[in-house]
C-alpha cells in the first residue's frame, strides 16, 4: 500500500507539477516563520512593491540569510520536510535560494512565467 501511494504521489507532482504535503511542519516553527517573514516585509521600501505588483514582493532568500537566521536553516535541514521530498523520488535536494513572495488580495494576475535557473545545464532538458 505504501508503495502504491509514493507512486500516486509522484505521478501527481509530475502532472500538476506541485503535491502537497500537509502537517510537515509543526506550528511553533510556522509561528516564527510567519514572523520572520513579517519582518522581513516590513523592512522592504514601499518601491519594492510597486516594481513587484504582479508578481508580489520577491524578497531573496539565499544561503547567507540562511546562516544568519536559524528559523531558515530549521526549513532548509527540516527532517519531516526531506522525508517529504524523497518520497516524491528527490533523496539528495539541494538549496540553492528561496524567496519571500506576498502578493495581497485584488493585485494584478501574475503574467505567464516560468521558473528555471540551470537552463543551460543537461538537467534542463530531463523530466525530473
Amino acid at each position: 500500500m505504501k508503495r502504491h501511494m509514493k507512486m500516486e504521489q509522484r505521478d501527481q507532482f509530475a502532472r500538476d507539477g506541485f503535491y502537497v504535503f500537509e502537517n510537515i511542519l509543526d506550528r511553533p516553527l510556522l509561528d516564527r516563520l510567519n514572523s520572520f517573514c513579517d519582518e522581513l516585509l516590513v523592512r522592504q521600501e514601499p518601491a519594492h512593491f510597486g516594481m513587484n505588483r504582479t508578481t508580489g514582493s520577491m524578497v531573496l532568500i539565499d544561503w547567507n540569510m540562511a546562516y544568519q537566521h536559524t528559523v531558515l536553516a530549521e526549513l532548509v535541514a527540516h527532517s519531516a520536510a526531506l522525508s517529504a521530498l524523497g518520497q516524491l523520488g528527490f533523496d539528495d535536494p539541494k538549496f540553492g535560494h528561496g524567496r519571500i513572495i506576498s502578493k495581497p488580495p485584488h493585485s494584478p494576475p501574475l503574467f505567464w512565467h516560468e521558473d528555471g535557473r540551470f537552463w543551460n545545464d543537461p538537467i534542463s532538458y530531463s523530466s525530473p
